[in-house]
């Protein structure tokens, strides 16, 4: 299999649609642990900020959504700089 920008692009999104609802679920399932996790990549960021488990499900599907557009995009770009600079190298 060839290794082109949209098979970047799409195995990105796809791998952060399912990041999200992994992370989603988990937010539901262990608001404590979620909650402590994302203090620690977020640099503590104050908690009363991040917590927030109430999320409708419009919120869950469009933030899905934003979040794979965005890694989608991100892998078509690193596809494209990838081609770009491996022709530059010949």
């Amino acid at each position: 299999m060839k290794c082109t920008k949209n098979t970047l692009a799409a195995s990105f999104s796809f791998t952060s649609g399912v990041l999200w609802t992994v992370c989603t679920a988990g937010m539901f399932l262990f608001p404590d642990v979620t909650t402590a996790v994302g203090r620690l990549w977020f640099m503590g960021l104050r908690e009363e900020i991040i917590v927030n488990t109430e999320m409708s499900f419009i919120g869950f599907v469009l933030g899905g959504i934003s979040f794979a557009a965005a890694a989608w995009l991100i892998g078509y770009l690193f596809g494209w700089s990838l081609e770009f600079f491996s022709k530059n190298e010949k």
